[in-house]
Order: C-alpha cells, then sequence, then structure tokens
C-alpha cells in the first residue's frame, strides 16, 4: 500500500513476494490488509500504479466475482 500512499515503487523494495504479507501477519490482519486495500483501489484509476498493482487488482476482482458467484 505503500504506492497508494504516494511512496514511489521500487523493485529494491522487496524481491517476489512481499515479506510485509506472506507468512508474517495473521489471517485476520492479513484480511484488514486486503480490504483496506481494495477499499482505496475502487476509488483509483489503477492505470496510474505499477503494473504489479494493476496485475493484483485483476486477479482480485476476478476472485471476487468467482466468490459472488458460489
Amino acid at each position: 500500500m505503500s504506492e497508494l500512499d504516494g511512496k514511489p515503487w521500487s523493485k529494491d523494495e522487496w524481491q517476489g513476494y512481499h515479506p510485509d504479507v506472506y507468512c508474517r501477519y495473521s489471517a485476520d490482519l492479513a484480511d484488514n490488509l486486503v480490504s483496506t486495500l481494495c477499499h482505496k483501489l475502487k476509488n483509483l484509476d489503477v492505470s496510474q500504479y505499477s503494473l504489479e498493482m494493476q496485475i493484483w487488482w485483476r486477479d482480485h476482482q476476478i476472485a471476487d466475482q468467482k466468490r459472488k458467484v458460489q
């Protein structure tokens, strides 16, 4: 979410899976972080952000649609 807070994206910040998300926090905290990110992205033009952010948002929206159908 640093990117959404106006901080420039840097590939030096992390490689592959971000350590702040994977295997570091509880599932509840991770769910809250995802919820916060979703709320922010719903009101933004994601094309202004990194390709990683765009891909995550696209894939997350697809997963949301699949959950709604089930």
